[in-house]
């Protein structure tokens, strides 16, 4: 049984999804304030591989994140 409703079974809390979308957003924020995507591709990179992650997670869980 899941005793916490607001967590879909066997997916992730909506904490941890609120605190991966939070880390995508500074992340985009910061890079193009200093122009970082420019000069630093792999941040692009990284910031990609978390939006599809984010993304996953929303399929996954339904849109319950």
């Amino acid at each position: 049984m899941n005793s916490d409703k607001t967590k879909p079974a066997g997916g992730p809390s909506p904490s941890a999804a609120q605190r991966v979308a939070e880390a995508r957003d500074l992340l985009r924020s910061v890079s193009e304030k200093h122009g970082l995507l420019e000069k630093h591709p792999q941040l692009a990179e990284a910031l990609t591989k978390l939006e599809l992650a984010l993304n996953e997670l929303t399929i996954e869980t339904g849109g319950l994140l």
